[in-house]
């Protein structure tokens, strides 16, 4: 068996794990499955004087899962609430990890911890680097490990990477998707400084689909200190809930992915009163004020009569206020009417009278 990276939506790591041992057992494919893992570690924290101890996800958004690839697996795993897919590989193919990577973190970290001798305030540091220049001595010694990143240490201990590089492995602080009104979302994110990543691939998905799509392409900006914000600003006017992640793509290639964030429309609101019908009577033309997400926006108009009937249908745009006008009353027999207004497969129904 191999072990594979699924991608589940943040916070529900656990569920996915539960659903995912009930689906295997429920089909009686057992055999074909080994451990699935939420990778976690526990965190003493010292609040009010005590100590108190929590469970905190090694990697937030992802679940291990060791299985053999066969259709029947592949599709009891895609199928499973709350996951979106595979990590690595192809939609089609997804590809193992190693056993390596499975096992703890620092097994294959390439951060190194150095320590100045006891006692020590010049440039002795045990085992250091070839690359390190000479430091001041006194007790404020600073070794800088890497000329052209002005890294520095005054500390008696330091970390270092022991790659061919100084820069640090990919560390995203922050990943939030959030509806600044009913028409956009705006994408915010932050890395730490230096990192070992070429640019940033947003992806969505929305309800009813299977699989991310890539929205947009943001370039790592260099240069930043400490760590760099990131914005993007997404015209997004769905009423249902739209799933985005940031897929991250390494100098060296590798690609990892962000939490998965969903957002709703509740500021979008489409119901029976935030449609406005005026005047009623009506003789000539009938205004109809449409939420302002929806201004210069295409909406389905048709009117019926009380049997049912459809007396009148056509297809208009709003314009800059939200507003469509119907001149087409002008033509109808005195008598109650009703306006069906749809959009985005929702139906809305308002009664207005023919004089």
């Amino acid at each position: 068996m191999d072990w594979f990276v699924i991608q589940a939506y943040s916070g529900y790591e656990v569920k996915v794990k539960a659903a995912l041992e009930e689906k295997i057992q429920l089909e009686g494919l057992g055999d074909k499955f080994g451990e699935i893992l939420v990778p976690t570690e526990q965190i003493v924290e010292l609040k009010s004087g005590t100590k108190k101890t929590t469970e905190r996800k090694f990697f937030p958004g992802y679940v291990l899962i060791q299985m053999e690839l066969e259709d029947d697996t592949w599709q009891l795993v895609k199928q499973t609430p709350r996951v979106s897919g595979f990590v690595g590989g192809t939609k089609e193919k997804p590809l193992p990890i190693s056993e390596d990577d499975v096992a703890l973190p620092q097994a294959s970290s390439p951060l190194l911890l150095y320590k100045r001798g006891d006692n020590d305030y010049g440039p002795t540091w045990g085992n250091s680097r070839g690359a390190a220049a000479a430091a001041t001595a006194g007790s404020c010694g600073s070794v800088q490990f890497d000329n052209n990143t002005n890294l520095t240490s005054f500390s008696q201990f330091v970390v270092v990477n022991v790659n061919n590089n100084s820069l640090l492995p990919l560390e995203l602080i922050a990943f939030d998707a959030k509806r600044v009104d009913p028409r956009n979302i705006a994408l915010n994110w932050t890395i730490a400084a230096k990192q070992l990543v070429q640019n940033f691939e947003i992806e969505v998905m929305y309800t009813g689909q299977a699989s991310f799509s890539s929205l947009a392409s943001v370039a790592h900006l260099t240069g930043a200190a400490n760590k760099t914000d990131y914005n993007y600003s997404h015209p997004n006017s769905q009423l249902e809930v739209s799933y985005y992640r940031l897929k991250l793509i390494g100098l060296d290639g590798k690609l990892s992915y962000s939490p998965i964030r969903a957002v709703e429309n509740t500021l979008a609101a489409f119901t029976e009163s935030s449609v406005q019908v005026y005047p009623s009577p009506v003789n000539k033309r009938l205004h109809v004020v449409l939420p302002k997400y929806l201004e210069n926006q295409k909406v389905g108009l048709k009117i019926v009569d009380l049997q049912g009937k459809t007396i009148w249908s056509k297809e208009q745009q709003t314009n800059a206020s939200g507003l469509v006008e119907i001149s087409d009353v002008a033509q109808l027999n005195p008598a109650v009417y009703i306006l069906v207004v749809q959009t985005a497969g929702q139906r809305i129904c308002r009664k207005f009278i023919k004089n």
